[in-house]
């Protein structure tokens, strides 16, 4: 999660022993080494873990252990994560974005047949709460949005758990509603989307994921 000036990474997965609580920040116009930020507090550890952020806090939602809570860091202050809320269901291999104040939250690893987007409001504390759902459930999903409060989540699935997806699908941010198609992407279907794609105010880019058993190089 970013605001501009820093950019924050939070949690992570090591084969030993993993999920992982710590946090690193970088100065984005500077070049040079992560440095410590804080950690992840219980029962939050951040193996699959997804981001965002209103330009204030970086918020970090669910992770493996398969986890419903939500906990935010403030950009300028290093120090550990603390507690916002939770969300409508425990999730790991999810994305996330954000408009204005709202972040928004789908897909589900844990949960591969569960469809459900969530929302909450940033700069408060509290739970989550149902949005819609995307046209079908599926984990290691990508989501970019744009300046206007569009979100778009594409590909996903881990096969044998769920199929590989190529689909892309968007909602307006700022008003509940199920997930509508966008297209397809370009070089077929895709999981391990999740945390791979980066956005401008008009312009996304998938980078990378899997076509099956492979990693792939794909930018699109």
């Amino acid at each position: 999660a970013s605001n501009g000036t820093r950019c924050l990474w939070m949690g992570g997965r090591t084969s030993v022993p993993g999920p992982d609580t710590g946090c690193e920040y970088v100065t984005i116009s500077s070049t040079g080494n992560g440095t410590d930020f804080g950690d992840l507090v219980s029962p939050l550890a951040g193996g699959y873990a997804s981001a965002t952020s209103d330009g204030t806090r970086g918020y970090c939602l669910g992770g493996q252990p398969d986890s419903v809570d939500i906990q935010y860091f403030t950009f300028t202050s290093t120090g550990n994560g603390t507690d916002f809320g939770d969300m409508t269901e425990a999730r790991s291999g999810q994305d996330s974005a954000s408009y204005g104040s709202r972040g928004i939250v789908a897909g589900n690893q844990a949960n591969t047949s569960s469809p459900a987007i969530d929302y909450f409001t940033m700069g408060t504390s509290g739970n989550a709460s149902s949005f819609g759902n995307l046209s079908s459930g599926r984990g290691y999903l990508g989501c970019l949005s744009d300046e206007h409060g569009r979100a778009v989540w594409a590909g996903g699935g881990d096969a044998p758990n769920s199929p590989f997806s190529d689909t892309m699908e968007y909602v307006n941010m700022m008003a509940e509603m199920n997930a509508q198609d966008f297209g397809n992407l370009g070089s077929g279907a895709r999981g391990q989307m999740d945390g791979n794609g980066a956005h401008n105010a008009t312009r996304g880019l998938w980078m990378g994921g899997r076509d099956g058993p492979n990693s792939t190089n794909d930018i699109q």
